[in-house]
Order: C-alpha cells, then structure tokens, then sequence
C-alpha cells in the first residue's frame, strides 16, 4: 500500500520549470549512464542511503551504529546529493570514497560538477566567474578537491541491482528505466496527467503509478518524505531539514533511520 504525505498537507509550490523548459534540457543532457552491482555474496548486505546533503556526522552514525556496516562484506549505495544544504560536503564525499560506495548522481552533485567544468547550457551566466556566481554550489566546485571531483564525475545516473531484481536513481525513472533522459533520473518528482515525467513539486507522485516490475530505490523529494509504493520506495527524509537519514537494507528489506543534529537548511 502507498505510503507517503497527503498531498493536502504540502504547501503549494510554484512550477521550477515548464515542460518546453524541461524537453530542451533534456535534449542537450548526457547520455544515460548505467552501471550494474554484481552480487553480494551472504550474509553482506546491500545498503541503499537516501540524500546525505553534506549530514556527515549523520551518515557515519547511520554506518557505524545504527548499521554497524562491514566494509568488504557489505555494499554501500547512495542515491545521490551528497553535497550541498549541509556542513560538511567534503567529508560526505571522503566517507563514500572510505567505505567504497556507490552512489548515483543527484541534481546538487551535478550542479557543482557544471560550474566545476565552467559548462553550459545549464548556467545562468556562463560567462561569470565562480567569485561573481556565489552560491553554495559555486563555493563547493571552488573548493573540493580534483579526487573528490572525480568521485562525483564518476556517477552513474541509474544503478542496477540484479541480485534483488531492482535499480536505484536519485529522482525518478520512466516505466522502461533504460530510455529515461539523464536529467529526468536527476530531477523529476511527479507525473503529469498525460504521462509525462515533471520536475514540478505539485501532481501525482511518478512512484505511485510506476508500474514495475524493477522496484525503485530513490530520492529528491524531501516534501514527501518517505515513499512506500508498491514497487518503489522513496528515502529522502530531509536530514539537511533537520528530519532524518534513512536506510533501505536487501536482503531484510528494513528501513533504518537516525535523527539529524539540527537543522541545516531552510524549506523543503
């Protein structure tokens, strides 16, 4: 049975972006890149993390007490969004790298890598420098490290689990996972009336009408918090909110959670 807020409870949103908006994005994104997990031998486990969003402290209590994670017998999968809304990016990143993780690429570990590569279409102003251009996400492209870099250049947009018959994507997929356009993995939360994926806060939830059979692990959608669909489970609980850091574990099929030390970042 699904499981996520009432939308009755959501304030209103205005549209990110209209759907000519999100087609000519689509248009000029990356191809897709897949990768695909070989089997992790019993009794290790596969732990998929929802969006870290610079919760450092947060993600290695979730690994070391909550989880009590074994490097070399378990397998670390992140969702995407490591970086941003948080303090410590950095260090989200290095404990990824440490425990040997693989994670998916969010909207806020792309957004970085573009103004780390000084790339367009996507940037407001291309032209302006990263001293002119002071966000959150230009600060992070000045000042992580080239293997920290690497790290999210490295992402893939989807990754498959065969041994549990599911894939893993930061935002959302289409019913055929295999021809969904690399900025929709990254950035769609619901489904318009006429069935096309949208990035928008308000509509149905593309998870709560995705028709399987994969079942889906993602993130991005902090408003709902946590997702239950019949196959797909959404684990953005909005730690940088000040809420949680969630867990989903094969082969148990458990959700662990541990509480955020504050609250970072504003709205959801």
């Amino acid at each position: 049975m699904d499981q996520i807020i009432p939308p009755s409870s959501l304030r209103p949103r205005p549209p990110k972006k209209s759907q000519a908006e999100q087609a000519s994005l689509r248009a000029v994104s990356e191809p897709l890149r897949i990768v695909s997990l070989p089997p992790t031998p019993y009794p290790g486990r596969v732990v998929i993390v929802g969006d870290i969003h610079g919760c450092n402290i947060e993600f290695r209590e979730l690994l070391e007490q909550k989880l009590n994670f074994k490097k070399g017998a378990d397998q670390l999968v992140l969702v995407g969004d490591l970086v941003a809304k948080g303090p410590d990016s950095a260090g989200v990143i290095d404990t990824a790298i440490e425990y040997g993780a693989k994670s998916c690429m969010g909207n806020h570990d792309w957004t970085v890598l573009r103004w780390a590569k000084r790339a367009t279409p996507y940037l407001p102003n291309p032209d302006a420098s990263l001293a002119q251009r002071e966000t959150p996400h230009t600060r992070l492209a000045n000042n992580l490290s080239p293997d920290q870099l690497a790290y999210l250049q490295q992402m893939p947009h989807i990754i498959e689990l065969p041994q549990y018959d599911a894939i893993v994507v930061h935002a959302g997929v289409r019913a055929v996972y295999q021809e969904t356009p690399s900025y929709d993995c990254m950035h769609v939360r619901t489904q318009t009336e006429d069935g096309l994926l949208d990035e928008n806060f308000d509509g149905t939830p593309w998870a709560s009408v995705y028709p399987g059979p994969k079942f889906v692990l993602f993130g991005h959608d902090a408003r709902r918090r946590l997702q239950k669909h019949d196959h797909a489970c959404g684990l953005d609980t909005g730690c940088s909110y000040g809420n949680e850091l969630t867990a989903y574990v094969f082969p148990q099929g458990e959700l662990v959670t541990v509480t955020a030390k504050a609250q970072y970042a504003k709205g959801e």
